[in-house]
């Protein structure tokens, strides 16, 4: 009970009732692959955070699937650590899941992060009508990073639409 040893074992971080503990374990002294990944789903908020501001440092995929449920979320920082993890995992399956959720959401700031993503890897034209649908948003911050992500898409047309949304 009370704060974990500086082993790496999960049953340890578990008995911590101190969500601080844990959050500090997570950030500083968990390493393991598998630790991590559990950690992504702990109880509490900080727990989390910090074991994906990890993975945005590191490449596992096996903690894709976490990434993925963590992205989803309505939490701005849960969501923008989530999509980063995914990010830097750099695979085919984290990026089909980052473009799904430029289409598919499920809520606005899915959409905004993944748009912000998109266009650090991928600048194609066609790229320019899914982005170019978040200007529909209520929220001025989507609509912002819509026009951001926009005007990095290669080709003019997507300038102009850029050019008009400011």
């Amino acid at each position: 009970a009370g704060t974990p040893t500086r082993s790496n074992d999960i049953p340890a971080i578990a008995e911590a009732q101190d969500p601080f503990s844990r959050a500090i374990w997570a950030a500083n002294v968990a390493d393991k692959p598998e630790t991590l990944r559990a950690l992504i789903a702990d109880r509490d908020y900080l727990v989390s955070l910090n074991a994906l501001m990890k993975f945005g440092t590191r490449k596992d995929s096996a903690a894709i699937p976490a990434l993925i449920a963590s992205s989803r979320s309505f939490s701005q920082r849960t969501n923008r650590l989530a999509f980063n993890a995914l990010a830097a995992q750099d695979s085919d399956e984290a990026w089909t899941q980052i473009t799904r959720a430029l289409k598919e959401g499920p809520f606005d700031i899915n959409k905004r992060e993944a748009a912000r993503l998109i266009v650090t890897r991928n600048r194609e034209l066609k790229l320019a009508s899914e982005i170019s649908l978040l200007f529909v948003s209520q929220s001025w911050v989507t609509r912002k990073e819509a026009r951001i992500a926009l005007s990095k898409v290669d080709g003019n047309p997507a300038k102009i639409v850029s050019l008009s949304f400011i």
